[in-house]
């Protein structure tokens, strides 16, 4: 009877063990399966959200190095009349091709374009033709019209960057964000009302049609740098080639011009200062190109539009531009069209 009870509890042992285990078993795959699914899911986003604030903290650190580099430009031209805009690029393409030669040496970038990809070398040299184009349109807005004015004309870059990117790199426009750059223009529009300013002279047409255009310069450069960023390009590549080209042009406008390149005439501080802007575009450069390697070009392009807010009140204190009604309107509907898109990219991705 032992025994008897014995097989017959033996196999109920064995079959309640089998049907045991693959519960378990499931279980277990299905706990597994759902911590992945979780892991799946909440990962990208931290992920996106940790390249989105790099890529925003990385573009105020370039619109703070902008508007000191501007403010160097402002200042000593000034007070330097034979400073040209030229003088300026000449230093700043010094700069960019010593920092940037020596860094891709280090890090072991290919600089001869005659090895590069067909692509990256038309990318790059289309990065080198516009960034100079653009520095010299800034340069001689700078020079011409007052500072607050010139950089909030330039702030309509991420209307051409937003499109731009649409057509060529299939980043989406949010309704929102068409609205807000829409805004920001009225804003712009209410902030070069104010025609009156104090010790400086009113700017010509010339200034307004230069900066017009640097502004749609600026939104491209954004997307050569997004595509460059595409097709794997070194950092130190693509701002080598844009100093290339800088350096290049200071050396034949010196030897074939006359007043453009005003070497011989540079005092002590013309050479100090000269060369901080050149040592501060390279350093805006490097953060220009990596925030757009993290996140889209269309987000980061408007939160350089926060120099506005500093040179308006730079104007103020050390070229007495007259603060208007108008000037504070412009500047609260600039700044709500600025933030309202950030705020909302962030927190979407």
């Amino acid at each position: 009877m032992e025994e008897e009870s014995l097989d017959r509890i033996q196999p109920l042992n064995i079959e309640g063990q089998e049907t045991k285990k693959p519960q378990k078993l499931e279980m277990s795959m299905s706990w597994d399966a759902s911590a992945a699914v979780v892991s799946i899911t909440e990962e990208p986003s931290k992920s996106n959200r940790r390249n989105i604030t790099i890529g925003a903290v990385l573009m105020l650190i370039t619109t703070a190095l902008l508007t000191s580099g501007h403010f160097m430009v402002k200042l000593i031209t000034h007070h330097h009349k034979y400073i040209t805009c030229f003088d300026i690029l000449f230093f700043v393409g010094i700069m960019n091709v010593t920092a940037y030669g020596i860094f891709a040496r280090f890090a072991g970038a290919e600089l001869n374009f005659l090895k590069l990809d067909k692509k990256v070398t038309m990318l790059l040299f289309g990065r080198g033709i516009t960034g100079n184009v653009n520095f010299v349109m800034i340069l001689t807005s700078i020079t011409l019209i007052p500072l607050s004015k010139a950089t909030l004309i330039l702030s309509l870059n991420p209307l051409s960057c937003a499109i731009v990117a649409a057509i060529f790199l299939k980043e989406k426009i949010s309704p929102l964000t068409i609205g807000c750059i829409l805004g920001a223009c009225g804003g712009v529009y209410l902030l070069t009302i104010n025609k009156q300013s104090k010790g400086s002279e009113e700017g010509s047409l010339v200034g307004y049609i230069a900066m017009i255009l640097a502004s749609f310069f600026s939104g491209v450069i954004f997307i050569f740098m997004r595509s460059l960023n595409n097709h794997k390009a070194h950092v130190s590549q693509c701002n080598f080639y844009m100093g290339a080209f800088a350096l290049l042009q200071g050396i034949v406008l010196y030897l074939t011009t006359d007043g453009l390149i005003n070497i011989p005439r540079y005092t002590m501080l013309d050479f100090i200062v000269l060369s901080s802007h050149g040592i501060f575009s390279v350093l805006w450069t490097l953060c220009m190109f990596l925030a757009t390697k993290y996140t889209e070009a269309s987000f980061v392009a408007p939160i350089i539009n926060l120099e506005n807010f500093f040179t308006i009140f730079g104007d103020i204190f050390f070229f007495h531009y007259l603060f208007m009604t108008t000037d504070f309107i412009g500047m609260t509907i600039l700044g709500t069209c600025i933030i309202v898109p950030i705020v909302y990219n962030y927190y979407k991705h």
